[in-house]
Formats: C-alpha cells, structure tokens, sequence
C-alpha cells in the first residue's frame, strides 16, 4: 500500500512548474499544483530524479541527514501542507481530490517521522550505515556499479557522477558523525548487525578494480568518448577514490571495529533503545498506513497463519495421509509423485 500511494504521487506529479506561497481558497491549475511540488521534492531528493530518468540532477547526491538539511526540508514539507490545507476542494475532480488526500497524508507522515528522528522511510538517524542491501551507502554503491540508473554514456555523465562521488563523501563523514552521536545517546545498532558490517568494507578499501565497485563504471566507458577524455576520466577517478574515498572508509572500518562495536548493544530491536518504542510505532503505521498498533497487526498475523494451516491441514486429512502437518509437508517435497 506505502509504495502505491507513493507511486501514485510520483507519476501523477510533474518536472517543472513555480509555485506561488499563500494559494487562496479559490480555484487553481491542479496540474501546476502537483508539477510544482514535484519539481520542488527533487531537490531535496537528486537520486529519485536519477532513478527516473530525469536530466539535471545525475551530478547530486542529498546529504540528508545533515542537520541544515533536516531543517530545510521539514520547512518544505510545512509549505505544501499548509499550501494543500488552503485549496479548496469544490469545483475539483474526484481524481485531483484523492491525489490531494494522498500527498497530505505524505506530508503529515513524513513530518510525524522527522519528529522521531526517521527519514521518510525507514532511515533512523541514529543508523544511517547498517549491513542490509538497501542502507543508503548500499544504494550508492548500486549507481556506482555502472549498470544501474546512474548514466555513464558521455564524458558529461562521469564528470556529473565525480560530482556526485564528492556529494557521498559529505554523506559519509555526516554518517560517521551520527553513529558517534548514537553511543553518546545509547541508540547504538545490535552487534550482531555491526559484525555483519565491518566486513562489507572490505571491497571498498581495495584498489583492485576487479574488487571495487567504485571503479566498475571505468571498464564502461563506450567508444564515442574520445581515447583522450578516456585517460582522463580514468585518472580522475582513480585520483578521487584512493586520495578520498578509500581512505574514508579505510576510518569508517576503523571506527566500527574499535569504537562503534564495543558500544552496539546486546539486546534487538528498536525497543531497545530510548525513543525505539514510538519509532516501532510509527514505522508500523507508515508502511501498514493503517493506526493499527504493532500488536494488532502481530495479532492479524497470527490468525491469518492459524486459519493458513488449518486449511493445509485440512487437505492433508482429504488425502488420507497418516501423520502430522510436518510430515505431510516432507512428504509432499520429496514423494517422486509430485515432480515432473
């Protein structure tokens, strides 16, 4: 439900329009309305723009848990509450008004979650680095590769990506800051997650090209770049990653294995933490978009797993099959029978 709604808003929601500040509650171009907020959200997320296609922002990464950044972008989504809260919803078409209902919802959800110290999503602040594949620096190292969203087809995209390869490297020295605040703050990630995460490093620091997916895009350079730009863009980039980027990560493995993983707590879960509990909470209603509290939705769970079973029970009985639900499913995956 979370990524329809979202998607929803992203393909109803246009490039570029101005938006003017105090709308009246009077009748307006909705069309504008929305390309106006779009244009405005890509600024405060390039890698989206990237993601879809959109020229001009393949040179940006957002520092967004930078505290000016934070700032800036709960100012924007104040405006366009506000701004939505004045348009009036006569005279306006079914569609126009639920695309309004949905972007409100986004904007009071996403201004409940910074309160919280989460991201819209699920980036805590308090851990902007962890080991699974969608961590922000994760997703970084996916457009890096060569072969994703991220352009390497004209020496106009690799100097935009060593734009936005300097971009990441404030990302990474405000994340590095974060972690040190969570130990100060006791909010620190479980061990068992930190001891996944040190080792991820290992590609990064390596100046093997073979290795390290800051240099796969350099085995891609097409042929319509001149030999040239070619050798240029290479030791640029080369230049780039083992005088800044190795090295920072070469301190961020250092620091989670000297500093961060004495600090990670034993216990898992957000609960753990101080502040986890309302975290939790949110996060459950974010993604379920429903006020269910975790418990009802645990509860849900349970029942639809009970009423799962004893419908494979009850054709486990119809079958005439002699013992229990754990045997039946044995049986089922290895009898012969059941294969081509």
């Amino acid at each position: 439900m979370r990524f329809f709604l979202l998607t929803i808003c992203l393909l109803v929601l246009g490039c570029n329009s101005n938006h003017k500040k105090g709308i009246e509650k009077e009748q307006i171009n909705m069309n504008d309305l929305f390309k106006g907020y779009f244009n405005e959200y890509l600024s405060f997320t390039p890698n989206s723009a990237t993601q879809l296609g959109i020229e001009g922002y393949n040179d940006k990464w957002a520092n967004n848990i930078d505290d000016n950044y934070l700032v800036k972008k709960q100012a924007f989504f104040e405006k366009w509450r506000d701004t939505l809260h004045a348009v009036t919803l006569k005279n306006i078409t079914e569609k126009d008004r639920n695309e309004i209902e949905i972007l409100n919802y986004l904007l009071e959800s996403n201004l409940e979650g910074l309160k919280l110290g989460i991201q819209p999503g699920t980036m805590s602040l308090n851990h902007p680095i962890y080991h699974y594949h969608r961590s922000t620096h994760h997703e970084f190292i996916k457009l890096a590769k060569g072969d994703g969203a991220q352009p390497f087809k004209s020496k106009k995209d690799y100097n935009d990506f060593l734009l936005k390869l300097k971009d990441f490297k404030k990302w990474l020295i405000s994340s590095q800051n974060r972690m040190k605040s969570a130990i100060e703050e006791d909010k620190t990630l479980p061990k068992k997650i930190v001891v996944k995460m040190i080792p991820q490093f290992d590609d990064w620091i390596t100046t093997n090209p073979e290795q390290n997916p800051f240099y796969f895009s350099l085995a891609r350079i097409p042929n319509t770049i001149t030999s040239e730009d070619s050798i240029k863009i290479v030791n640029e980039y080369k230049k780039y990653i083992e005088s800044d980027l190795i090295p920072l990560f070469k301190d961020m493995k250092k620091f989670l294995e000297e500093e961060y993983l004495e600090n990670a707590r034993e216990e898992d879960g957000l609960y753990a933490i101080p502040g986890g509990k309302e975290q939790y909470e949110y996060l459950a209603k974010y993604w379920t978009t429903t006020d269910l509290t975790p418990d009802e939705i645990y509860q849900i769970g349970i029942i639809e797993v009970n009423r799962i079973r004893s419908e494979m029970d009850s054709i486990r009985v119809i079958t005439g099959f002699e013992g229990d639900l754990k045997l039946f499913f044995n049986f089922v995956k290895t009898d012969k029978q059941f294969f081509p």
